[in-house]
């Protein structure tokens, strides 16, 4: 059963508030804490992609067409606002920037880079082709259990890449507890799940996660179609090269629906 109204939606409610100085909009929202929910990474990009796509649907102009984002420090839980500033408005496209503050931090959270587009504003094709690849059935996934702190209000099950190379694939399944993954909503805070498996050694589970890497520089995110109506959850796919030179990993990776449909390429 699927919720009208499910926990996710009320942890990433936003409420819109005086604008701050120099700003074209202001949201006020909750960094969740009741409900076990990380105050980071992905969970922030949700909120801050709200405030975004709540603003921009009063502008008839509720379609992203890429984000990049900046992270800056891992938040805590309480009070934040959001500040939109618009960069650049056009006939089809606005450029808008969105910032997330909290009260006892001296720099921003987050801060996101945003174009959206009017529903006959332009399409943005996938800027590089990649090979086929597929889930398999989700009963024979693992079920990963996140860490204590990490975001409850999803569902992650991992496979085994094929060949087994855990340390450069990641595959795996979102789904949102008690709700569809079918709109935009619903898409931003699986933008930084990556999770890789690894070949058992004697003390782990066949695809017991080895290797956890959270975004901790940059992402960039270009949007190529909507969720369908009726989706039940997000195929994820990531592959990672190593860039020793600066001590972390450039991961390319793509978001599809339960059918393969392209949703979404990033870096």
């Amino acid at each position: 059963m699927f919720a009208r109204a499910s926990a996710y939606d009320h942890d990433i409610r936003v409420t819109r508030i005086s604008p701050a100085a120099g700003c074209d909009a202001s949201y006020e929202a909750e960094i969740a804490g009741a409900s076990n929910v990380a105050p980071q990474g992905g969970y922030l990009l949700a909120v801050v992609f709200n405030a975004v796509l709540t603003y921009f649907a009063g502008q008839g102009q509720g379609r992203p067409v890429s984000m990049d984002v900046s992270f800056m420090n891992p938040s805590t839980t309480g009070p934040c606002r959001i500040d939109l500033s618009l960069i650049s408005a056009g006939r089809s496209t606005t450029v808008a920037r969105a910032t997330l503050y909290q009260p006892a931090a001296k720099s921003p959270r987050v801060q996101a880079v945003v174009t959206m587009a009017s529903p006959g504003g332009p399409f943005v094709p996938p800027h590089r082709t990649t090979p086929d690849w597929s889930l398999p059935i989700k009963s024979s996934l693992t079920h990963f259990v996140p860490p204590a702190g990490a975001l409850d209000l999803a569902d992650f099950y991992i496979a085994e890449p094929e060949g087994g190379d855990g340390d450069k694939e990641s595959l795996g399944w979102g789904e949102l507890r008690g709700r569809l993954c079918d709109d935009w909503k619903a898409v931003a805070v699986f933008l930084d799940w990556i999770s890789f498996p690894s070949r058992p050694t004697k003390s782990e589970a066949p695809t017991a996660p080895s290797l956890l890497l959270g975004p901790d520089h940059e992402i960039h995110a270009l949007f190529h179609a909507a969720p369908p109506a009726g989706n039940t959850g997000i195929m994820v796919h990531h592959v990672a090269v190593p860039d020793l030179d600066r001590d972390h990993h450039v991961v390319d990776g793509e978001l599809r629906d339960k059918d393969g449909r392209l949703l979404v390429t990033l870096r």
